[in-house]
Protein backbone atom coordinates (compact mmCIF):
# COMPACT_ATOMS: atom_id res chain seq x y z
CA UNK A 1 0.00 0.00 0.00
CA UNK A 2 1.56 3.73 -0.95
CA UNK A 3 0.35 6.85 1.22
CA UNK A 4 1.05 9.25 -1.48
CA UNK A 5 2.72 12.46 0.46
CA UNK A 6 0.72 14.85 2.17
CA UNK A 7 -1.06 15.53 5.74
CA UNK A 8 -3.37 13.36 7.62
CA UNK A 9 -4.82 12.70 10.84
CA UNK A 10 -3.97 9.17 12.51
CA UNK A 11 -5.79 6.90 13.95
CA UNK A 12 -5.69 4.23 15.65
CA UNK A 13 -8.72 2.10 15.68
CA UNK A 14 -9.67 -1.39 17.70
CA UNK A 15 -11.16 -3.43 15.62
CA UNK A 16 -14.02 -6.08 16.75
CA UNK A 17 -11.53 -9.35 17.05
CA UNK A 18 -9.28 -6.98 19.19
CA UNK A 19 -7.00 -6.06 16.57
CA UNK A 20 -5.64 -2.53 15.88
CA UNK A 21 -5.45 -0.59 12.49
CA UNK A 22 -3.73 2.42 11.73
CA UNK A 23 -6.07 4.71 9.76
CA UNK A 24 -4.79 7.43 7.61
CA UNK A 25 -7.25 9.67 7.14
CA UNK A 26 -7.71 12.90 4.57
CA UNK A 27 -9.16 15.39 7.24
CA UNK A 28 -6.71 17.00 9.40
CA UNK A 29 -6.65 19.89 11.67
CA UNK A 30 -10.08 19.11 13.54
CA UNK A 31 -10.64 19.59 16.92
CA UNK A 32 -11.29 16.86 19.08
CA UNK A 33 -12.42 12.98 18.39
CA UNK A 34 -14.49 12.61 15.71
CA UNK A 35 -13.36 10.55 12.74
CA UNK A 36 -14.97 10.67 9.34
CA UNK A 37 -14.72 6.94 8.12
CA UNK A 38 -15.88 8.43 4.30
CA UNK A 39 -12.51 10.47 4.56
CA UNK A 40 -10.46 6.96 5.19
CA UNK A 41 -7.76 6.76 2.57
CA UNK A 42 -5.91 3.70 4.00
CA UNK A 43 -5.22 1.55 6.78
CA UNK A 44 -2.76 -0.84 8.08
CA UNK A 45 -2.63 -3.64 10.60
CA UNK A 46 -0.56 -2.91 14.08
CA UNK A 47 0.60 -5.43 16.46
CA UNK A 48 -0.23 -4.79 19.93
CA UNK A 49 3.03 -5.86 22.31
CA UNK A 50 3.53 -4.91 25.66
CA UNK A 51 5.72 -2.48 26.86
CA UNK A 52 8.28 -3.08 29.61
CA UNK A 53 7.47 0.24 30.99
CA UNK A 54 4.46 2.24 31.67
CA UNK A 55 4.05 6.27 30.38
CA UNK A 56 1.11 8.10 31.47
CA UNK A 57 0.78 10.27 27.96
CA UNK A 58 0.03 8.34 24.70
CA UNK A 59 3.98 8.84 23.30
CA UNK A 60 4.19 8.34 19.43
CA UNK A 61 7.83 7.44 17.92
CA UNK A 62 9.48 6.78 14.49
CA UNK A 63 12.75 4.58 14.85
CA UNK A 64 14.71 3.59 11.88
CA UNK A 65 15.22 -0.58 11.07
CA UNK A 66 17.62 -0.94 8.76
CA UNK A 67 15.77 -0.05 5.52
CA UNK A 68 12.16 0.42 7.22
CA UNK A 69 11.05 2.56 9.64
CA UNK A 70 9.17 1.38 12.77
CA UNK A 71 5.80 3.76 14.08
CA UNK A 72 5.21 2.97 17.79
CA UNK A 73 2.06 4.53 20.17
CA UNK A 74 2.30 3.65 23.51
CA UNK A 75 -0.25 4.33 26.08
CA UNK A 76 0.47 2.36 29.16
CA UNK A 77 2.13 -0.92 28.89
CA UNK A 78 0.39 -0.87 25.65
CA UNK A 79 2.46 -0.82 22.49
CA UNK A 80 1.42 -0.73 18.94
CA UNK A 81 3.67 -1.43 15.99
CA UNK A 82 3.46 -1.27 12.37
CA UNK A 83 7.02 -1.33 9.76
CA UNK A 84 7.06 1.31 6.33
CA UNK A 85 9.10 2.35 4.04
CA UNK A 86 9.83 5.69 2.75
CA UNK A 87 10.18 6.15 -1.54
Amino acid sequence: MTVPNGQYSLWAEREADNSWKLVFNKQHGQWGTTHDASQDLASVPLKETKASNSVEMVTISLTKEGAEWRIGIQWGDMKLTANFKVK
